[in-house]
């Protein structure tokens, strides 16, 4: 668990806690810079922390392995040999976020450890975060799948 009082950030981890706090600390200080509390600001600031924190781990532990610098992501073909590695990359954490937007609600917030998903119409994205006030739980971890099948029909019947 993490949390940061002073900023109202409240966090739960799941699968490795070291890249989790790490993720957190960048979480708190992307949300210190922003001065708006509202729900999309504050799910801004949680998304590009992750994101950021996606490219750091990728820069380091995928585009080296490879040995190309920076400016050797501009050539398609490396641009091929590495997609599909950043896009399945494993961060290796899972959070559920909790935080108060300037109105006092409660908002709650999932990031994923795997971003990578394919869309309805067949192009792939990443998806590191996402805002999850409706229905009003999370679950993450093992065996999420199942868990929040559960909570659902608990909720739905």
């Amino acid at each position: 668990m993490f949390f940061s009082e002073a900023d109202g950030l409240y966090a739960v981890a799941a699968d490795n806690i070291n890249n989790a706090g790490e993720m957190f600390s960048r979480i708190i200080l992307s949300l210190r810079s922003e001065t708006n509390r509202t729900s999309g600001a504050i799910f801004q600031c949680i998304h590009a922390a992750v994101c950021d924190y996606h490219r750091a781990r990728v820069q380091r532990e995928v585009i080296t392995k490879y040995l190309l610098i920076p400016g050797d992501l501009e050539k398609e073909e490396n641009v091929e040999l590495v997609r599909d590695e950043c896009m399945r990359f494993d961060s290796g954490c899972e959070m559920v976020i909790g935080a108060f937007d300037e109105l006092g609600r409660a908002l709650l917030f999932e990031t994923y450890s795997v971003g990578y998903t394919e869309q309805d119409n067949g192009l792939e994205t990443l998806v590191l975060a996402r805002g999850n006030t409706i229905p009003g739980f999370a679950a993450i971890g093992k065996g999420v799948t199942l868990r929040n099948f559960g909570l659902t029909t608990e909720i739905t019947h």
